[in-house]
């Protein structure tokens, strides 16, 4: 090997010895955390070819009306993290997810869930209203429940017996209806309370009815009014034992109860034929409410 040679193969040693150094320095630079690797350069490179796609992602928490969203979150393309399990407040409602719609009213995340997506979001607190439903007999709770608008729940089963009644459902207080244990009951935008109600076995006159007829749209019952109730309770069926029934309510002030046709259309649709009538007068005593024993045959009446 001649002298010209020798001297071109020596600086290409020296070019490829400074070219790897310079690898080793600059390459093995994490692009993401900014970070030297003290390693040789070929693991150098691996370790940069492995860390070259990662651009990070921002997780915001929005507490929407609340106190105490989660810190930012940040991750990686291309990896997966758990959501924040930190759960924001707000006086009278539940915290019940997350959704990129501030004004949402079903969530897209719960806290604590897998998050693979490759972009910056922010999540805002869902709430649902705090609603209770509870259920009282004799002045006492006998049950309460939390729930939220548009849950459906199931009445509770019947409260201890009372010396001088029998049981005959749950009254509410939002719309006025008689609901028997295991009838299910759809929660509005605020709570309801149901109070026992008794048929008394008390000596309470019992209700004489006039008149029971029907038509193709409707049925008309007539009966005597009696002092000293303070409304009626007309029970139809489809039985002679009011066993399959359905319960209308009216005031002390009425002797006449004539069904809207939707309303009679309903009722054939629970019971199918409607075929029997009877109307119970009810009263307060002292916070109980009772209601007249029928034993009288004038108290219950076959529909003409």
């Amino acid at each position: 090997m001649n002298m010209k040679n020798r001297f071109f193969l020596g600086i290409s040693c020296f070019l490829t010895i400074l070219f790897f150094s310079h690898v080793n320095e600059v390459y093995a630079k994490d692009i993401k955390t900014n970070e030297i690797y003290e390693k040789s350069g070929g693991e150098a490179i691996i370790q940069m070819t492995n860390n070259i796609s990662g651009l990070v992602y921002t997780i915001t928490y929005d507490a929407n009306g609340g106190e105490g969203a989660p810190d930012l979150q940040k991750k990686r393309e291309g990896e997966s993290i758990n959501l924040s399990t930190n759960i924001p407040t707000l006086l009278g409602y539940d915290f019940v997810g997350c959704s990129t719609d501030a004004k949402a009213s079903d969530f897209e995340y719960s806290a604590g869930e897998t998050y693979s997506l490759n972009k910056n979001i922010t999540l805002y607190a869902i709430w649902a209203k705090r609603c209770y439903i509870t259920f009282y007999s004799s002045g006492k709770v006998i049950s309460e429940q939390v729930a939220h608008p548009g849950d459906v729940i199931t009445i509770v089963g019947a409260p201890p017996k009372e010396p001088k009644g029998i049981f005959s459902g749950w009254h509410s207080t939002n719309n006025g209806l008689i609901y028997q244990p295991g009838q299910k009951y759809t929660v509005g935008d605020y709570g309801v309370t149901f109070y026992a109600e008794w048929e008394s076995t008390q000596d309470l006159p019992s209700v004489v009815i006039k008149k029971a007829k029907k038509t193709k749209k409707t049925i008309e019952v007539k009966w005597r009014k009696r002092k000293g109730y303070q409304g009626y309770y007309i029970y139809f069926s489809n039985t002679g034992n009011f066993k399959k029934r359905v319960i209308a309510k009216v005031g002390k002030k009425k002797s006449k109860l004539v069904l809207k046709p939707k309303d009679y259309r309903k009722m054939k649709k629970k019971l199918g034929k409607v075929k029997y009538v009877k109307i119970i007068g009810w009263k307060r005593i002292n916070g109980i409410i009772h209601s007249s024993y029928v034993v009288s045959q004038y108290s219950w009446k076959k529909i003409e």
